[in-house]
């Protein structure tokens, strides 16, 4: 397995010759890739019932939460489909 460094353009954790979308992130590398977002917001995300609709995370290496980063994408993908009032309001905001 490749290890590479976290931070924004780190594409995380995959055995060498498997595509970029089959490949994981940990948390750090999540929380990286959305603007530094606290590890509050992300258990948020992760726990929140209101319709954001964030993958879930798949626990490898000790128990530990990584996300697929095709899952990742189909997420951006799916939040940029939605008008930005609608979003406001589904995280309850006005």
């Amino acid at each position: 397995m490749t290890r590479k460094r976290s931070g924004r353009n780190a594409v995380g954790i995959s055995p060498e010759g498997i595509a970029d979308d089959d490949r994981f992130l940990n948390a750090l590398q999540v929380r990286a890739r959305y603007g530094d977002v606290s590890e509050m917001t992300l258990w948020r995300w992760v726990n929140e019932r209101s319709g954001v609709g964030f993958p879930q995370p798949t626990k490898l290496a000790n128990g530990r939460n990584f996300w697929r980063l095709s899952q990742l994408r189909a997420w951006e993908h799916s939040r940029e489909a939605v008008p930005k009032a609608q979003q406001r309001v589904k995280n309850g905001r006005q």
